[in-house]
């Protein structure tokens, strides 16, 4: 019966290009699963960068406390080391002792 051939090959042709189709689906998914793997590692390493860039700042910042820090104690003793020049200028004077010149190139 020629019509049930006809059919028969249109329905295998249908298969075939069915089949094909799933092919495409099926590797697309494959595609898609790799495609989701590399984002979560991403996405990951992202987060491992954003921690490491948090600790970074941080440590940063405490050197900036420190530096602070060790500048105020420099001011300080500075001041304190201006004073005590002026208690020696005024213990030379009161002693009637001329203050030697100090050269602070040396």
């Amino acid at each position: 019966d020629v019509s049930n051939v006809d059919q028969a090959r249109g329905l295998q042709v249908q298969n075939t290009r069915l089949l094909s189709e799933l092919e495409t689906l099926s590797s697309m998914g494959v595609e898609t699963d790799k495609v989701q793997r590399t984002m979560r590692l991403m996405v990951t390493d992202n987060e491992s960068i954003r921690r490491r860039i948090a600790e970074a700042s941080k440590l940063v910042q405490r050197r900036h406390d420190q530096i602070a820090a060790l500048e105020k104690d420099a001011v300080t003793a500075e001041e304190r080391c201006d004073e005590y020049q002026e208690r020696l200028r005024e213990a030379y004077a009161e002693a009637g002792i001329r203050l030697p010149r100090f050269d602070a190139s040396q």
